[in-house]
């Protein structure tokens, strides 16, 4: 065997070796990792056995965030997305694409009760917003955050054999999914500017005058006021609507709290968004986390808590 030879071989057995299912799971176990660092730590406090199948619903949302933010042009947005729901369907129908994420999620599906509408509800928001691409207001943005991320959390439920009829953690599933949702698009504000995308409702930015071309204050070197004032005024209505979980902490069933710990790292950053005046470039509101958030999480669920503080709600 010569070494061009050699090198063919050695490239196709690589190949394939990713999809078999040990090696995709290690595969998205590593990417969520690398990406996702909040729900790989948020994954070491979910019960073994759902483990993996967290980490893989974990990976798909993120893979429908990622194609939401860097399609440039809609078409090209909903022709990705439309690619999963074709995927969906084939998973559901045992015979999943030869891709990593497919393999893994015909895993799961196979394994545990989850219902294809939720997959499907997740895949279906995401094109709406691809197509209009802006946040009319609070409400519609609350919306979108509801969708995406409620799906989310009402598939951890099933994993954990919950009932998602159930009416307190539907309710609680809403208010968690619409505080973590609206958090995730403060986060990823100071990477879409770069774009000069700015996903916050459009009637606060005509409120607070603010144009994505001229936010930069070039004397200063950072963004103008406008933009902290829109900031604050986002992030106080998901700090609400995390208060209002709180309500919810002796009403659930005893394990069902790990389907929420997202709200964790939630409040862990709005606490440090408030405490540097909502200055949403400041690199020590995430670095700050990755100290706090697993020892946070530890002793939060020793304590069978999807909140760090106790609220009183007015």
């Amino acid at each position: 065997m010569n070494k061009l030879q050699f090198v063919f071989k050695f490239c196709t057995e690589s190949q394939k070796s990713i999809y078999k299912l040990e090696n995709a799971q290690k595969y998205i176990a590593d990417l969520v990792q690398k990406t996702d660092w909040i729900s790989f730590a948020i994954s070491k406090h979910v019960p073994k056995q759902v483990r993996q199948d967290y980490l893989n619903i974990c990976q798909f949302h993120n893979e429908l965030s990622r194609i939401e933010e860097t399609s440039k042009e809609r078409s090209l947005g909903v022709g990705k997305l439309q690619y999963w729901s074709d995927q969906i369907d084939q998973i559901f129908l045992d015979n999943p694409q030869r891709d990593p994420l497919s393999i893994c999620l015909h895993n799961t599906c196979k394994n545990n009760p989850l219902p294809k509408y939720l997959f499907q509800k997740m895949i279906n928001y995401r094109k709406q917003q691809v197509e209009k691409q802006e946040f009319a207001n609070l409400v519609d943005m609350a919306t979108s955050a509801e969708a995406n991320r409620g799906s989310q959390f009402l598939l951890f439920l099933r994993l954990m054999r919950m009932d998602i009829e159930n009416q307190e953690l539907k309710q609680l599933t809403e208010l968690t999914s619409q505080a973590v949702g609206i958090t995730d698009y403060l986060r990823r504000v100071p990477f879409t500017l770069q774009n000069y995308k700015l996903n916050l409702p459009e009637d606060i930015k005509l409120k607070h005058s603010i144009n994505v071309r001229s936010l930069w204050d070039r004397i200063r070197g950072e963004p103008k006021e406008e933009l902290y004032d829109a900031v604050l005024e986002v992030a106080a209505f998901a700090r609400t609507q995390m208060i209002k979980t709180s309500q919810f902490q002796n009403k659930i069933p005893t394990q069902s709290f790990r389907a929420f710990l997202h709200l964790i790292p939630t409040e862990q950053y709005l606490e440090e968004l408030e405490y540097y005046n909502f200055k949403i470039f400041e690199k020590a509101i995430n670095q700050n986390s990755y100290v706090q958030l697993p020892i946070t999480l530890f002793k939060n669920c020793r304590k069978m808590r999807f909140l760090n503080k106790e609220y009183e709600l007015k």
